[in-house]
């Protein structure tokens, strides 16, 4: 039964209310939830932006449309989706390394995978509803591993609104959250819950201006074939040699966009930080480190983080222009032995080559 202190949950019927399950996913450690129903979103935006082109490589999104807009093809019974935000970064971004040498990781990678972290707290959540309250029965947890229009499904659950740069934008912690979804077949009672967002960006285009590769467009798109986020983590084979040059020392993600936006300068502290930095170096990898690496050091280097899942040859690729980039020729004896152990791989012998004609 039910603790006096613990928000009603009413069972006939498999509704919950609203307070109860907030409750359970604050406690958990998320900072901002939201609810909203499984009802099928319009995915007008989705195909404007397949139309242009703009999915570059992702071929797997046009395959799951149906899916995607409607969440409902997801889970069998599927009555609510609870949408869950975890902050990170509360010191702010920042688009420059610590030090001349340093190569740039995007701020949510740099420390622990946050896919365990979230499916681990969502999983929490879940138990201590069904532990007081018997629901949800049915339920899929959800953290960048189903088709989901992940910013979509938050505004509407009043977490916040869609940016000029296609992120959510919190009214807490601006657009550095990290989401996750439970779809369930219990119905929640969002009475009380947030209220419908305003919006944030009106005239403002610093998003626009900031980012090194024009990859945002002025109707709030991201073109994934500019994107630095897109080409150094999901993108497979040889980056655009027009691109390389502007993508500076980034080596795994892109903030730029959310260091410019006002939404991300005065944010609260998370409620649960979790990024904190993995092994003896934390996040500050040189460039005489990185292309030393074998396999088998990358491998032990970022265990447990989310730089691991672009796989070894992906993220010597995206080192290689960076180094070109870095302008310190001192690296170039590094890039020349990497190259000759590599010399039997197209991607990496003709990144490692770019890199050294441009240190010159």
């Amino acid at each position: 039964m039910p603790s006096p202190q613990t928000p009603h949950i009413t069972m006939q019927n498999q509704h919950m209310d609203w307070p109860a399950v907030q409750q359970a996913f604050l406690a958990a450690g998320f900072d901002l939830v939201g609810v909203t129903d499984c009802m099928p979103l319009t995915g007008a935006r989705l195909a404007r932006w397949l139309a242009r082109g703009y999915a570059a490589g992702m071929e797997w999104i046009p395959k799951s449309l149906h899916r995607r807009v409607d969440p409902r093809r997801l889970l069998s019974g599927c009555r609510s989706i609870v949408v869950a935000a975890a902050a990170y970064q509360a010191a702010g971004i920042t688009t420059t390394a610590l030090h001349p040498g340093i190569a740039l990781i995007a701020h949510y990678a740099r420390g622990t995978d946050y896919h365990h972290v979230l499916f681990g707290r969502c999983r929490e959540a879940v138990s201590r509803l069904q532990r007081n309250f018997g629901y949800p029965r049915k339920f899929r947890i959800a953290v960048d591993s189903a088709p989901i229009l992940e910013p979509e499904i938050a505004a509407r659950a009043g977490l916040g609104v869609i940016g000029r740069n296609s992120l959510l934008l919190t009214r807490n912690f601006g657009s550095c959250v990290l989401l996750a979804e439970v779809l369930m077949d219990a119905c929640v009672n969002s009475t009380g819950q947030n209220p419908p967002p305003e919006p944030i960006c009106l005239g403002c285009r610093e998003c626009i201006r900031a980012c090194p590769t024009r990859a945002l467009t002025e109707d709030g798109m991201v073109d994934a074939r500019r994107c630095i986020a897109y080409l150094t983590i999901e993108h497979r084979g040889s980056i655009p040699r027009n691109l390389r040059p502007l993508m500076g020392t980034h080596v795994l993600g892109c903030d730029m966009c959310q260091a410019a936006c006002p939404a991300n300068r005065e944010r609260l502290t998370p409620r649960s930080p979790f990024l904190s930095p993995v092994g003896p170096e934390g996040f500050k990898p040189s460039f005489q480190e990185l292309l030393r690496m074998t396999p088998g050091v990358f491998k032990a280097r970022f265990r447990g983080t989310s730089v691991a899942r672009t796989g070894y040859r992906r993220f010597m690729r995206n080192v290689c222009i960076a180094t070109g980039n870095s302008g310190d020729r001192a690296l170039k004896p590094l890039l020349e032995q990497f190259l000759r152990r590599n010399d039997g791989d197209p991607l990496l012998s003709e990144h490692a080559e770019w890199a050294i004609a441009r240190l010159g």
